[in-house]
């Protein structure tokens, strides 16, 4: 339940929350039970209304998928006769992003591009293709919109969005870039610009972005839209306590606004403050302000991990039980019925062994970073006993530096049962024999007894 990436890049259809109509309240995504903990998503159907900021290990996994998306827009980002085009009017964009789309709201709402003007047309077949997952489409659309017009930002910031999302953070910053030398302080490009300088990660990028999202005027976006992307940036940083608190400080103004709750409870649970993150998940669960789907899939997760497998169990029968169209669209695009079944065996499973005995995906690495119970760390060192993931030694390293004695010991066992064999499973056994810890130094010295490698008796002479 962790974050493999961050989530920033806005979907298109959260674009009419720029000119601060519609209500705040929208689904809350809770963790993807293929991935990790996602975005609080906008109420309205697309896709899944935000995109990761990419983590560097994330854009060196997508850095094939994208290489012919990247080489067939390469020029995108250099057009020559952009360069030249002088900037409009603060008062002019501003008109030209608010008629625009309130035109492409209502194409989109009725499925009915004919009463568009020709230059809006191709904008809003690419936000059609961005809804259906297919970036590709919406790029090239944005590149030909761009062919025609090279100075509308609309689509170069459309454009921007896209390639950020597709990890291609350069492009997706010159992009952005040049849509704010167009049409300066447009919202919509500077709150892009400002993830996408997070995803760069690079020297005063953190600085600048908090400038941009904090010179966004005061309604030109949805109610907490600017707090939920600075969440986001500071979460991109390393900053969690700041996430947190920043979001706290956007929920004094719009204390209903459930993106924000959202993020207070993913802040929360990263932070390990889980029951503060169940108090939040409960209330949602629960009228006034709820029952939400997304808000009891967020208390079945913090449940599990606090231990509390019947109340898991409790909350998933309300789940699946759940109806009107908040539950079919959880159902329909979070989390289908199939997967929450078994989820729910799962959890039957270990409410009767009184212990997790499954995990989501990188959600190991997360307890084992962030939670503070010496316990809950341990049970996940023993698991890997069980299931033991792809790439062991991310989960095994993070153990073997845990604060806690036992869980160092812990992990050399399963370097013993599940690896032993491995020169990766050697090295690591070999430098716990400098533990300061004496339980940790004789689990190392028994592994090394187990192993029968060449030099394994000397290397204990020496130790003793």
């Amino acid at each position: 339940m962790i974050r493999e990436t961050f989530h920033g890049v806005l979907g298109p259809l959260l674009l009419s929350g720029l000119l601060g109509a519609a209500s705040c309240r929208g689904p809350i995504l809770p963790p993807d039970p293929r991935g990790n903990l996602a975005l609080w998503l906008d109420r309205k159907p697309g896709p899944a209304g935000g995109a990761p900021i990419p983590s560097a290990e994330g854009k060196a996994g997508e850095k094939a998928g994208a290489g012919k998306s990247e080489e067939r827009s390469s020029q995108s980002g250099s057009n020559p006769g952009m360069e030249d085009l002088p900037s409009l009017p603060p008062e002019k964009a501003g008109k030209i992003r608010k008629e625009a789309e309130a035109l492409l709201a209502k194409a989109m709402e009725t499925q009915d591009p004919e009463g568009l003007p020709p230059g809006l047309r191709l904008l809003y077949s690419a936000r059609k293709s961005w809804n259906e997952g297919d970036l590709d489409g919406a790029a090239v659309d944005l590149q030909d919109r761009l062919a025609q017009d090279p100075g509308d930002f609309l689509a170069l910031a459309d454009l921007g969005a896209i390639r950020l999302r597709q990890g291609s953070t350069a492009e997706a910053l010159a992009l952005l870039e040049r849509a704010l030398r167009r049409a300066p302080g447009d919202p919509r490009a500077t709150l892009e610009l400002a993830q996408a300088l997070a995803a760069r990660g690079g020297e005063g990028d953190l600085a600048r972005g908090e400038a941009l999202l904090k010179s966004i005027p005061s309604g030109a976006l949805k109610p907490g839209l600017v707090e939920h992307v600075l969440y986001l940036v500071y979460l991109k940083a390393g900053k969690q306590a700041l996430a947190v608190r920043t979001v706290s400080l956007g929920l004094e103004k719009h204390p209903k606004n459930l993106r924000l709750l959202g993020d207070q409870i993913e802040g929360l649970v990263l932070l390990g403050r889980l029951e503060e993150a169940l108090q939040v998940a409960d209330r949602l669960s629960r009228p006034p302000d709820g029952p939400l789907p997304q808000a009891l899939w967020w208390k079945v997760h913090i449940l599990r991990r606090l231990g509390r497998f019947r109340e898991a169990v409790s909350a998933l029968i309300e789940l699946l039980r759940g109806k009107g169209p908040e539950f079919d669209h959880f159902f329909s695009t979070i989390a289908q019925r199939e997967v929450v079944n078994g989820l729910l065996s799962k959890v039957r499973r270990e409410e009767r062994a009184g212990r997790r005995l499954f995990y989501f995906p990188n959600e190991r690495e997360e307890i084992l970073n962030t939670d503070p119970d010496e316990i809950r760390r341990l049970q996940v060192v023993q698991s890997l006993d069980r299931d033991l993931p792809r790439r062991p030694f991310r989960i095994l390293d993070l153990a073997l530096s845990d604060r806690s004695p036992l869980v160092r010991t812990a992990a050399l066992q399963v370097l013993g049962r599940t690896l032993l064999g491995t020169d990766q499973a050697w090295e690591r056994i070999k430098k716990a024999m400098g533990d300061g810890n004496p339980r940790v130094r004789g689990m190392a010295a028994h592994m090394i007894g187990r192993s029968h490698r060449p030099g394994a008796a000397g290397l204990l002479l020496f130790a003793l």
